[in-house]
């Protein structure tokens, strides 16, 4: 019978193991057996400890073969070497117990290559299963890598990590880090994955506020920034006298012969008495006048890049 049998309870021992007589008041020609039954227990004991034994079985249903067998398994711990890599969750057998699952220390099942050919592996009895205590794969030991991806799991699932780009990974930081609701610029015509596109606001400009967010305006951006015509009139202006240049008219004027000396008359009005006071004609009426504009159209077509308001999932 194997160790893992025997009791703590000293009285319980005298015949736990069936190969050993340890009873009150025995033979002294069975003391001699009995010591050597012992020592036979604690060399395959040794043994099963050591990784001496091979497993056998499939890759993920393994088996195992005491050099003493146990009956109980409540307390047991063994090692093996392993005879094929496991492809995923994988069970144990040992000697003629019931197959129970085997699993890391965690309690998790086993992924595909944490058990290797040829390597020893150490096992201790749980409630209810095998764990192993060294399941694992050296640095060494996974295989070569694509430039620029690594190891990760990107379905938001559990699922074996598999090769990722650098920029999926990326990708998939950026769906999942934002609080749902944000909503970003993209340029982009759709929204990344994660994202939905808001179609509420379109061909609009952006202004910046220190205060709450909103929106206005009544004109689409591409109408207010085209080529625009400039042409029309100014508005009408009446002058007055001190907006007219200065100017002075000639005025013909008649001499009496007793201011000259003489009677010949210098000029003379015609129709008019001497010395009596004349103006000239009135000319204009005061009229309001426009004055014509003209000039070149004024380009207002001003460069853009378009971008979409994606709102996170």
């Amino acid at each position: 019978m194997s160790i893992s049998d025997w009791s703590t309870s000293q009285t319980a021992n005298q015949m736990a193991d069936s190969e050993i007589n340890w009873q009150e008041g025995q033979l002294p020609s069975t003391v001699n057996n009995s010591a050597r039954a012992m020592m036979a227990t604690l060399a395959a004991w040794r043994n099963d400890m050591g990784g001496a034994i091979t497993a056998g079985g499939t890759a993920d249903a393994i088996t195992v073969t005491l050099e003493k067998p146990m009956t109980s398994a409540a307390y047991s711990f063994f090692s093996f070497i392993a005879s094929a890599t496991n492809t995923g969750a994988a069970t144990l057998k040992v000697d003629s117990q019931s197959a129970l699952p085997l699993r890391s220390v965690s309690g998790a099942s086993l992924s595909a290559g944490q058990i290797r050919t040829g390597r020893i592996y150490h096992v201790i009895k749980g409630s209810s299963e095998w764990l192993i205590s060294n399941a694992g794969q050296a640095n060494d030991e996974v295989a070569y890598m694509a430039a620029g991806t690594v190891k990760a799991n990107l379905t938001g699932s559990p699922a074996s990590p598999t090769d990722s780009t650098v920029q999926n990974l990326a990708s998939a930081i950026f769906a999942y880090g934002f609080p749902t609701g944000t909503k970003m610029l993209f340029v982009q015509t759709s929204a990344p994955t994660g994202w939905t596109k808001d179609t509420t606001h379109n061909n609009k400009a952006l202004r910046i506020v220190s205060g709450t967010a909103g929106t206005g305006g009544t004109v689409d951006f591409t109408a207010a920034f085209a080529s625009q015509t400039v042409a029309g009139t100014v508005g009408d202006t009446t002058l007055t006298i001190d907006q007219m240049p200065a100017h002075t008219h000639t005025l013909s004027a008649f001499v009496s012969s007793s201011l000259r000396g003489d009677s010949s008359p210098l000029t003379s009005f015609s129709g008019a008495n001497p010395g009596t006071a004349q103006t000239t004609s009135s000319v204009g009426s005061g009229a309001a006048h426009t004055h014509t504009f003209t000039g070149t159209a004024i380009d207002l077509a001003v460069k853009y890049v378009d971008v979409i308001v994606a709102t996170k999932d």
